[in-house]
């Protein structure tokens, strides 16, 4: 038996290849499964491995500690794991720190797809004040798919590249609903997967090049 346990941890890549993080919103932690949580399980059933790593993280979480877990899982060898993060709402800002905090650390996030997402700390008082209220991007995100709605309070801040060089931020698709049921939103969901598979197949750990998804 204790071979058979030696070999198995033996047979565990040393690095990580892909990382998928959802981060909810404020509240979510109760009731029926929502949006985020049917995004998590999707992606986890199809992609977790010992080369692809999925977590559900919730908006109040640690994410320096986040970030410390997946660099010591990231291998030695100069190679870093590819990154997607998906938030909603007060989400937002912690996938953020998440991305900065992995940045620190040499990882990059390859895209992040934002699903109405608002500042958690000020944002009463930027509603109140600011016609425009924005979060900055950071230039240690590559790519951002943004999704907002106009329908009922909070609504989802506008997102700004720090250095639009470096970041490329897509045209924000507008929703018809409400805040509280945007990250069931269809766009949302399929963009999230969508982000996940091709950066599954640029790892190597899928064969066949995905197609875009559907506008």
């Amino acid at each position: 038996m204790a071979q058979h346990a030696r070999q198995i941890v033996s047979d565990v890549p040393v690095q990580l290849k892909t990382v998928h993080v959802v981060v909810s919103g404020f509240g979510q932690d109760r009731g029926d499964p929502t949006g985020c949580d049917k995004l998590w399980r999707r992606l986890y059933s199809e992609f977790a491995s010992a080369e692809t790593l999925v977590l559900f993280c919730e908006w109040d979480q640690d994410m320096d500690a986040v970030a410390r877990m997946i660099w010591r899982h990231s291998g030695s060898n100069g190679e870093s794991p590819l990154v997607t993060l998906a938030a909603y709402s007060w989400g937002l800002p912690t996938a953020i720190k998440l991305s900065k905090q992995l940045w620190r650390r040499g990882i990059q996030t390859e895209v992040l797809t934002s699903c109405d997402g608002v500042y958690r700390r000020l944002w009463r008082l930027w509603a109140v004040w600011f016609r425009h209220p924005v979060v900055s991007i950071p230039p240690c995100i590559r790519r951002v798919e943004p999704f907002r709605q106009k329908v009922d309070w909070p609504f989802g801040h506008q997102l700004v590249a720090e250095d639009d060089q470096r970041t490329v931020i897509s045209a924000t698709r507008w929703a018809d609903r409400g805040h509280f049921t945007m990250d069931e939103l269809p766009g949302f969901q399929a963009r999230s997967y969508a982000a996940a598979v091709r950066v599954q197949w640029r790892a190597g750990l899928i064969d066949t090049e995905p197609m875009p998804p559907e506008q």
